[in-house]
C-alpha cells in the first residue's frame, strides 16, 4: 500500500476513534472460567453430578448382584432343560437392559450438569453486561490464566487458540468486580452483628 493511501486511511480513522474515547467508552477483560468455577452454584452442580453418578453405580451393583444370583440358579439346572433356556434368555435380556439403563442414567446426569453450566454462564454473562453498561464499557474480552492441562501438543495448541487475550494491563481485568456482584459479602468489623457493631 502506498504511503499516501496509508495516511488517508489513518486520517479517516481518527474522527471515528476520537469520539469513543471522549465518551468514556473502554475495553475490559474478564475471566469467565474463574467466575464459573468460583460461583457457589458450580459446586452444587458438581455435587449433583457426582451424586447421580454414584447412584447409577450403586444401581448397577445391586442389579448385577441379582444377575449373579440368577446365573447361579441357572448353572444348577440341567443343560437341556427348557426352564434353563428360558432363564438364560431372561438373564441375557436383563444384562443388556441393565447396560442401556446405566448408560442412560450417566448420560442424563451429564446432560443436566451441562445444562446447569450453560444456565450459569448465561446468568454470569448478564452480570458482566450490567456491569459493563453501568461503567460505560463497550467491549469485554474473554481471558483465562488457567493451566491448559493438555494431553498432547495438538490439544495444547487448540486450547491456546481459545485464549482470546494474550496480554492486558491488570487494571483492565474486571473479574473480581463481577464476582463481587453475585458473591455474598462478609460483614466487616463494626457492622451490625460483628464485634464493635450495633
Amino acid at each position: 500500500m502506498k504511503p499516501l493511501v496509508v495516511l488517508a486511511v489513518l486520517m479517516l480513522a481518527i474522527p471515528f476513534a476520537a469520539p469513543a474515547q471522549a465518551a468514556g467508552e473502554s475495553i475490559a477483560v474478564v475471566d469467565m472460567v474463574t467466575l464459573i468455577t468460583k460461583h457457589p452454584r458450580a459446586n452444587e452442580l458438581q455435587r449433583k453430578l457426582e451424586q447421580a453418578q454414584a447412584e447409577a453405580e450403586q444401581y448397577a451393583e445391586n442389579e448385577n448382584k441379582a444377575l449373579r444370583s440368577l446365573q447361579q440358579e441357572v448353572e444348577l439346572m440341567p443343560r437341556n432343560s427348557p426352564m434353563r433356556q428360558s432363564k438364560e434368555k431372561l438373564m441375557l435380556t436383563q444384562s443388556t437392559m441393565l447396560k442401556i439403563e446405566i448408560e442412560w442414567r450417566k448420560e442424563k446426569a451429564v446432560r443436566e450438569y451441562m445444562t446447569g453450566l450453560e444456565n450459569l454462564y448465561a446468568e454470569i454473562q448478564r452480570h458482566v453486561a450490567r456491569y459493563a453498561r453501568d461503567h460505560r464499557i463497550t467491549l469485554d474480552l474473554l481471558k483465562s490464566d488457567a493451566a491448559s492441562k493438555a494431553a498432547d501438543f495438538s490439544d495444547y495448541a487448540a486450547k491456546v487458540q481459545l485464549r482470546g487475550v494474550v496480554f492486558s494491563e491488570p487494571a483492565m481485568d474486571i473479574t473480581d468486580q463481577i464476582r463481587a456482584t453475585f458473591m455474598p459479602q462478609a460483614p466487616q468489623p463494626g457492622q451490625p452483628g460483628q464485634p464493635g457493631g450495633r
